[in-house]
């Protein structure tokens, strides 16, 4: 398995990955068909970013498999942490995978001296959670009916882990 940044030209490949897993998981903030996101408007937003957050995906078989978004923030009392997303391909899930893509994920953030990660978890997600408290992260807390899935309010947990500076 391959990591490797999505670049603009990648824009293709990562929303046809993004649309996939949230058709197959009810964990991800996007229903399946409910992005309109078109390859033409990631690849602007992957030009804006930059170098200051990333995508970094899992490439298998010349396909993208799964991916690690860390989104890092601007201003001076928030520029030491980033929000981490993780996707993976219903095929690929439950391999070994998320672990590997959250250690890159973290890798990435401390080449960048970041020292907090931050990502929310649906509190029933109970493997996401477990592979989170493996990598280090801890819940600092509940948001309380933060999404509606399938007829009925869903609490989820703010989990964050601290890297070494």
């Amino acid at each position: 398995m391959d990591f490797r940044k999505v670049h603009p030209d990648d824009a293709g490949k990562i929303v046809r990955l993004m649309k996939e897993v949230e058709k197959t998981s009810p964990y991800m903030m996007m229903e399946g068909g409910e992005r309109k996101t078109t390859p033409e408007q990631f690849k602007t937003f992957l030009e804006r970013i930059g170098d200051s957050s990333t995508i970094l995906a899992a490439e298998g078989f010349g396909e993208f498999v799964g991916y690690v978004m860390i989104l890092t923030e601007t201003t001076r009392k928030t520029s030491h942490r980033a929000y981490m997303v993780i996707g993976i391909r219903e095929d690929w899930r439950g391999k070994g995978l998320g672990k590997s893509l959250i250690r890159e994920g973290v890798e990435w953030a401390k080449e960048r001296s970041l020292t907090r990660l931050e990502l929310t978890v649906v509190t029933d997600n109970e493997p996401a959670i477990a592979l989170y408290r493996r990598m280090g992260f801890e819940i600092e807390g509940t948001k309380r009916q933060s999404l509606y899935i399938d007829g009925r309010y869903h609490d989820e947990y703010y989990m964050a882990q601290l890297l070494e500076a």
